[in-house]
């Protein structure tokens, strides 16, 4: 079983050398669950990264913490998805974002999709490095 984006970069550094298409998802939720810091997820180098997902741990708690316990990112303390979105944008990493709070979310008290893809908007626009907001 595979915990921390350490393990999984290292199970996975064959596959890597082998295979230059092998690439990184780098996760805020995941690395808050595991208690790393961005740096793990951009081991391999952030030109590695091939996709990015952001969201926030809706429990602080990771003992307790569930995979559907997301927020939209930046609506919690932990600042995780700004510093991983500010870390590659340093790197000049141009790898797409998806912001990943789940249909549960608690973030989402209504319905309208509509509405649900505004909230998101704005809160990706919160977190986003101001030199790469559009």
């Amino acid at each position: 079983m595979i915990g921390t984006y350490r393990e999984l970069l290292e199970r996975f550094q064959p596959l890597r050398q082998a295979h230059a298409n092998v690439g990184v998802l780098a996760d805020a939720y995941h690395l808050y669950a595991s208690g790393e810091d961005v740096e793990e997820a951009l081991a391999w180098g952030e030109g590695e990264v091939v996709w990015v997902h952001v969201a926030d741990p809706a429990v602080p708690d990771r003992s307790t913490l569930r995979d559907d316990d997301r927020l939209l990112p930046g609506e919690c303390e932990s600042g995780l998805s700004g510093r991983l979105l500010e870390a590659l944008q340093r790197a000049g990493c141009d790898a797409p974002v998806t912001a990943e709070p789940l249909a549960a979310s608690p973030s989402f008290t209504d319905e309208d999709v509509r509405e649900r893809a505004r909230k998101t908007r704005a809160a990706l626009d919160r977190i986003w490095p101001s030199r790469m907001a559009s």
